[in-house]
């Protein structure tokens, strides 16, 4: 999923033309892939700016369950093993990730933020930082304006 050549045009556009691309390699990783908690972190408040709801659709347990289901070749104990990973470790990084796209978010989609905070992971963990995140991006945004009222 390389950037290919030069990026010709708007970059946020030619990251948006990617976003399915971008969703089926995440799904392809895998639950069980060792980078997958980071490689959400990193790319999903990318992925959020241009489609809000591959990012729900992406932390999905039940998207992730039907993958692990419908995988051939594999044995039930692989099978099983992603299953509880999908119970225990998704969550964890359902709550790292949305931490991340909501301080992507804030800066600019508010009403996404509230939406997502409906999602059925937040629970402990990073869950007291969202708050500081989504006032830590309004703060910035309201000092530019200060600045450039003073001009």
């Amino acid at each position: 999923m390389g950037l290919e050549a030069e990026v010709e045009g708007d970059p946020i556009e030619f990251l948006n033309a990617r976003v399915p691309t971008a969703r089926v390699w995440l799904f392809g990783l895998g639950v069980d892939h060792p980078n997958l908690g980071d490689t959400l972190c990193t790319l999903l408040p990318l992925l959020a700016e241009g489609d809000t709801d591959v990012v729900k659709e992406i932390l999905d347990p039940e998207g992730w369950r039907s993958i692990a289901f419908a995988e051939a070749g594999i044995t039930s104990e692989v099978r099983a093993k992603r299953l509880r990973l999908i119970d225990v470790q998704l969550p964890r990084y359902t709550n790292r990730a949305l931490l991340h796209v909501y301080g992507s978010l804030a800066n600019n989609r508010i009403e996404v933020v509230l939406d997502h905070l409906r999602h059925p992971y937040l629970l402990g963990g990073y869950i007291d930082l969202f708050p500081h995140y989504v006032v830590g991006a309004l703060s910035g945004k309201v000092e530019i304006l200060r600045g450039l009222r003073r001009g």
